[in-house]
This record gives structure tokens, sequence and C-alpha cells, in this order.
């Protein structure tokens, strides 16, 4: 529906350049969503007082394999790359490897730590794995966008100054419950994903 839409500006181009995908509308809109949002970073906020709101959107497109999820994400995320300053994590990671990770962003804690984690399949990114534990809880934690992340992995400490992190993934409906904890539907996780 094109009256979601606004009358001119990036994102209505975005549209209009994957007129011809073979995608949902709807997905191909969400991606163009999330490319500004990681784009924008934490250079924009809604100040609600005691706290603030950040553009870092997590996104998980559902539907049949086929269905274009991964197609929608890959056109966002194919444009991000050739934005400066925009890191994309893939769907490869540990809770320890992604603090590491955001923390090697800022070791003068002067550079906010953000960036979009693209994960293409969603059973991939959280999977099940006993490495891989811990992954939602670390997620809906840098989620709030607080001003410092501290973490403490084996002998070391990490420091992750103002974490901005945005998600854009894609699964099956079987996928979906295999991949997220049943703790995490009733928890913070889900209540952070569009």
């Amino acid at each position: 529906d094109s009256t979601l839409l606004p009358r001119v500006g990036w994102l209505r181009d975005f549209i209009a350049h994957t007129m011809n995908v073979e995608a949902p509308f709807l997905w191909l809109l969400w991606a163009g969503i999330s490319a500004v949002s990681t784009a924008l970073q934490r250079g924009i906020y809604l100040d609600r007082g005691w706290f603030k709101i950040y553009p870092n959107h997590w996104l998980i497109f559902v539907g049949p394999s086929g269905a274009g999820k991964s197609l929608s994400s890959k056109i966002a995320v194919r444009m991000l790359r050739s934005v400066a300053g925009v890191r994309i994590l893939s769907d490869e990671t540990t809770p320890e490897a992604l603090v590491a990770s955001l923390a090697e962003d800022a070791p003068t804690l002067t550079a906010p730590a953000t960036c979009l984690i693209h994960a293409d399949e969603l059973t991939v990114f959280l999977g099940k794995q006993k490495y891989k534990s811990g992954l939602t809880d670390l997620l809906t934690r840098l989620s709030d966008c607080d001003e410092s992340f501290e973490r403490r992995l084996r002998s070391e400490s990490f420091n992750i100054y103002e974490p901005c992190i945005s998600l854009l993934a894609g699964t099956t409906p079987d996928g979906l419950s295999d991949a997220i904890p049943a703790t995490s539907f009733g928890a913070g996780f889900m209540g952070r994903v569009i």
C-alpha cells in the first residue's frame, strides 16, 4: 500500500527502486526503514525525560521459504554497505564475540558501538548450540541503548560505549519457534521485535 510511503525522500526512492523485486511490499518497506534507522544510529532520538528512544529497529521477517525474506533484507544491507560508519555484523556469532566486537568499536569510550546484525536465517544466528546460550538475553539488555554496558568474560572486562544495535532477520514460522527460547516470547526479547 503506497499510502504508507512518504511523498518524497529516500524511502520512497528505495521502494521505487525495488518495485520489480519479487518480495512482499511490507518486507521491502520495513527493510528500507531498517536501512534508514541503521544509518541514523544514535544521531536522533525521542527524549522521554528519564530515557531516550533511539531508532534501533529489530525486525524479523517471518514467512515460507522462497517468499523474499532474504532478498528484501539483502537489498537494504547492500545499500548500507556503502554508507560510511555503518557496520554490519554477520549471523555467525556468540555472545562473547558480539561483546568483544562491540567493545572494539570504542576503545577510548568516545565512539558509539553501533551496528546492524543481519541474520538471513534467524535459526543460524540464535541457534541452540551451547556456545550461543545467553545471546537473546544479551541482545535484550543491549537493545535499550544505555549510555554504557559492561560485561566480564573470563579474565577480561569489556565496556561498550553507547550501544545501538539493530537486527534484520528472516525465518520460517517453524524456524521462529525453533530459534527463540520459549521464555523469550513472554520476556523482553520478543517485545522488542517488529
